[in-house]
């Protein structure tokens, strides 16, 4: 073989590698926009459709990420009072290693769990964190099963108990820490943990906002967004921390709280916010690459039919809002216009997880086991409704070798799709 045949076999193969591997890197998958075009499930499953089913040695409601055919998850036993991060074959459902860390029980929300994070993962790493009162760690892990290193940061303040999820970022792993008191945004190095820099925040209420990474066009430069209640959104340069911009979108009368995290959608920023009986918010943002908050443009608001928990989905040049009543709206993601709002039948429960697009279907679990699928484009069009019978569900799942996991409060599925290019 010539060096121009062995040159096209080597690019043909690594194109192969990456457009099927189809990682699912951190909450919601790659920048949290929860969408594999690639993967077709069924819009409704029995038994044979299942390729496994593993009980967890504990609960949570953190999401599965995967690299390659390892599959990452953190799950608390709340008697043994033993938090774990667990390592799984992502074909056979079999753990492959865990890791187990004591931990002390405090007080947090009623739905919440001691294992709600999402890890973030990469080619040879993943990293997770969890927290209590006395103090929030971040760990880094091969995938061996080995700690890299771990840090421990100051105290964490919220009644509502810890939740947050690290993200990847060239050679940094964020962690945002948006809390009771001494909030902030951490950046740290990757393969030692030492802190690269620190933003300081006065938030003063606690945000479970994963953030995502707004792009310059040449690639060049990154911002790293963040919502939450008290600052609105932010873009923060990625390499430094610096804030550029910041708008004080959700307003302060009322105390609200960020839990659905911000999406990227083409030149614009889309993040929501609100409180559970009073009004939500979504705002769709023109980030600024100046340094002034007066260039970052807010292109179009809406308070109706917000989801509070469950993070907005663009599928194309639509924006789908699955609030957390089960009422779905979709909208032109340019101006904000409604095509339509309608709910979607035979739910049971609120919904907690947010939806995600698999090929055309748009999928998303209500807490009690409803399993609803719609179909994209402007006609709302329900494929399927059916229960997963005594199941709790309140993680998002994973779409990745053609195949979706779920993770209910104490198992883990993976239902059998197919690669679809």
């Amino acid at each position: 073989m010539n060096i121009r045949s062995s040159l096209i076999v080597t690019l043909c193969l690594s194109f192969s590698f990456s457009a099927h591997a189809q990682e699912w890197t951190r909450f919601r998958g790659p920048n949290g926009d929860g969408i594999n075009r690639n993967v077709d499930i069924p819009v409704k499953w029995t038994d044979k459709d299942y390729a496994w089913k593993v009980n967890l040695p504990g609960e949570g409601i953190g999401s599965p990420v995967l690299w390659g055919q390892k599959l990452f998850i953190i799950a608390a036993d709340q008697e043994a009072m033993k938090r774990m991060i667990l390592c799984i074959d992502a074909q056979n459902g079999k753990t492959l290693w865990s890791r187990r860390f004591d931990f002390k029980t405090h007080k947090k929300h009623k739905v919440n769990t001691y294992a709600t994070g999402t890890c973030a993962v990469e080619a040879n790493r993943v990293y997770f964190t969890w927290g209590q009162p006395e103090s929030f760690h971040l760990f880094a892990f091969d995938h061996d099963g080995n700690e890299v290193w771990e840090r421990k940061f100051g105290k964490y303040k919220s009644g509502h108990g810890y939740g947050v999820s690290p993200i990847i970022v060239g050679d940094l792993v964020v962690l945002p820490n948006d809390q009771g008191v001494n909030s902030s945004i951490i950046a740290v190095n990757k393969t030692n943990g030492k802190t690269v820099w620190e933003t300081p925040r006065e938030t003063k209420r606690a945000s479970y906002s994963t953030p995502c990474v707004f792009t310059s066009k040449d690639g060049r430069k990154k911002q790293i967004i963040v919502t939450d209640w008290h600052h609105g959104i932010s873009g923060l340069d990625a390499s430094s921390g610096k804030v550029l911009w910041e708008h004080n979108v959700f307003g302060r009368p009322h105390p609200e709280r960020a839990i659905a995290s911000p999406i990227v959608n083409g030149d614009t920023i889309i993040g929501t916010c609100g409180f559970t009986t009073l009004n939500k918010h979504c705002i769709v943002i023109r980030p600024a690459w100046t340094g002034s908050t007066d260039d970052a443009k807010i292109a179009w608001k809406t308070d109706r039919s917000v989801p509070h928990c469950p993070t907005v989905l663009v599928v194309g040049d639509r924006l789908y809002l699955w609030n957390d009543l089960g009422i779905v709206s979709c909208l032109n993601a340019a101006n904000g216009k409604v095509i339509y709002k309608e709910r979607v039948p035979d739910q049971r429960g609120k919904f907690y997880c947010s939806p995600v697009c698999a090929g055309k279907n748009i999928f998303c679990f209500s807490e009690f086991g409803t399993v609803g699928v719609i179909a994209t484009g402007d006609q709302f069009k329900v494929l399927g409704t059916f229960e997963l019978e005594d199941e709790i569900i309140r993680s998002t799942p994973a779409l990745a070798n053609g195949n979706m996991y779920l993770r209910t409060l104490d198992k883990l599925f993976c239902i059998k799709g197919m690669n679809v290019n």
